[in-house]
């Protein structure tokens, strides 16, 4: 009885044995029978990090108003001279007075009618220049005179470095003809006699 059961034992222990192994090693039979699991590239996993990159990143959009910078080198600007041109002596002394206070009324007016004016302007004493810019009271108001005829300047009166000149005058110009009478008020300057103050009425 106890050698047939221990036959029974042993038979049984070597039937448990394949069936313990089978169960044992199925699992790792069937990994090699598959082959190794396919990795992950590194190529691929850029390529997916830089598409959702590329999607995620918000659009610049181009500034307007701002041209594009041709050349950033600074462009030299040219240097203009400017050459003063000299006064003529000459002509500055020729106008710088009159000899007497009639000749300073006389060559006023007929500097007046060549449109000389700015020799004109040069008889005036400077409060006279100043209280009467030339600007208007010489190149604009005798602008449209053709011709002044001085028929009378005698002096009436001088004291010291003043004196007074009676005039009558006839102007003609654009808009015809004007008389002009009454006294110039005349004084010396260091270099002659010059028209200070008009006294004078249209007739």
């Amino acid at each position: 009885m106890r050698s047939a059961r221990s036959e029974h034992i042993l038979l049984a222990a070597l039937l448990l044995v394949p069936l313990v192994m089978a169960f044992l090693g199925w699992p790792a039979f069937m990994r090699w029978a598959a082959g190794p699991s396919p990795e992950a590239t590194p190529a691929a996993a850029g390529a997916a990090a830089t598409s959702t990159a590329v999607v995620g990143a918000p659009t610049s959009r181009p500034t307007q108003g701002v041209p594009p910078t041709v050349n950033s080198r600074p462009t030299a600007v040219p240097t203009v001279r400017v050459t003063a041109t000299p006064v003529p002596v000459a002509a500055t002394q020729a106008t710088a007075g009159a000899d007497d206070p009639s000749a300073a009324v006389q060559d006023f007016y007929a500097r007046v009618a060549a449109h000389d004016f700015d020799d004109a302007a040069a008889l005036w004493s400077p409060r006279m220049r100043a209280a009467f810019p030339p600007a208007q009271n010489i190149d604009q108001r005798f602008s449209g005179t053709r011709s002044v005829t001085v028929r009378r300047a005698d002096v009436v009166s001088q004291t010291g470095d003043r004196a007074a000149v009676a005039v009558q005058l006839d102007e003609a110009a654009a808009d015809g003809q004007h008389h002009w009478s009454g006294t110039w008020q005349v004084v010396r300057g260091p270099d002659g006699w010059l028209l200070d103050q008009p006294q004078l009425q249209g007739g």
